[in-house]
């Protein structure tokens, strides 16, 4: 009868939409658990090293049922092996507590990250929303420019005759003091400085004239056709710059989400005396020091297969400018 049990469907917490479907079997491994997403992008021999978890979770059942019970070797625990259970309330709780105060400080800098990029995704999409403002601001101020030039060139002389709408220095100003913004201001000397720009042809002829009028009238037909659209509104290209972006916050995360002087896992067996220990570094110093002076402080604690260890280092030992590392290999070389 029990065995129609299996283990429920769990979700990748990196592919959320995919199941797991294998495990790592080093329980040190950084991430264990792999769905079909995670086994693709999965690096060097570690894809044929995944078993399936339908797999692993009977054989863990299995090494769990003929783990219980053991052989006694005494019918009282002795006080020294002991003695640390006594304790074990209160450092349970002052531990509890400490990680709370740094699960908090993570979120208050965390919210001042998220926050910062906010901001500069906000700046982004202005700057989007502000150029999509651009064009219609120049689609308008094509027109006006080009109405403009043709009154300049045609009608009546009104030079002799003070017309009411005629531009004085106290207009002009007032109109260029008018503007709310920088930006709208900028926009208004773009559009001078284009149609001061086509003062050059006063020194043309009547045929000259007609020609540039004419190819203006002719940009101006083009434009009506053109209908400009935001790159992140094409879907490739917002695709393909997202990616960059994942690709860097990946790279952050990596990094950033490390856990210095970490709790590590007990097992049971004998201690490993080729890996130091926190308590091994005065022995070490004095081994080194060679009639110097010397003092260690212990930074991190870390296991790993080799894939991040560069990026572990570096963001645990960036900022310091002597370091030693102890390096244990598989083969406890």
């Amino acid at each position: 009868m029990n065995s129609d049990l299996k283990l429920k469907t769990y979700k990748c917490t990196i592919h959320p939409s995919e199941a797991i479907k294998r495990v790592d079997k080093n329980p040190s491994a950084e991430k264990i658990f792999y769905c079909i997403d995670c086994i693709m992008d999965a690096q060097g021999d570690l894809r044929s090293k995944l078993v399936l978890i339908d797999d692993l979770v009977q054989n863990l059942y299995a090494h769990q049922a003929s783990s219980t019970g053991g052989r006694k070797i005494g019918t009282k625990v002795p006080d020294n092996l002991a003695a640390i259970l006594n304790t074990e309330e209160e450092a349970v709780s002052k531990f509890e507590e400490y990680i709370l105060k740094q699960r908090n400080l993570v979120s208050e800098k965390f919210n001042v990250i998220e926050q910062e990029i906010l901001g500069s995704l906000q700046a982004i999409k202005s700057k989007i929303l502000d150029s999509l403002e651009d064009q219609l601001n120049l689609f308008r101020s094509n027109y006006s420019t080009y109405k403009k030039e043709l009154d300049k060139y045609y009608g009546e002389d009104i030079q002799s005759t003070k017309g009411e709408n005629e531009l004085t220095k106290e207009t002009f100003f007032e109109e260029l003091n008018s503007f709310n913004s920088t930006r709208d201001l900028e926009n208004m000397f773009k559009t001078l400085l284009r149609e001061a720009n086509l003062d050059e042809m006063k020194d043309i002829s009547t045929e000259g004239i007609v020609a540039k009028l004419t190819t203006f009238k002719e940009a101006l037909e083009q434009n009506t056709k053109l209908q400009p659209k935001s790159i992140i509104l094409i879907e490739d290209e917002l695709k393909s710059s997202l990616a960059l972006v994942q690709k860097a916050l990946q790279g952050f995360g990596e990094g950033i989400s490390l856990i210095q002087n970490s709790v590590y896992p007990i097992t049971g067996a004998p201690l490993d005396s080729a890996i130091l220990k926190p308590t091994d570094l005065e022995f070490l110093a004095d081994k080194i020091q060679n009639g110097k002076p010397l003092s260690l402080k212990h930074k991190i604690s870390i296991k790993s297969d080799g894939s991040n260890l560069d990026k572990i280092m570096q963001a645990a030992l960036d900022s310091e400018q002597k370091t030693l590392s102890v390096i244990k290999g598989r083969k406890g070389t």
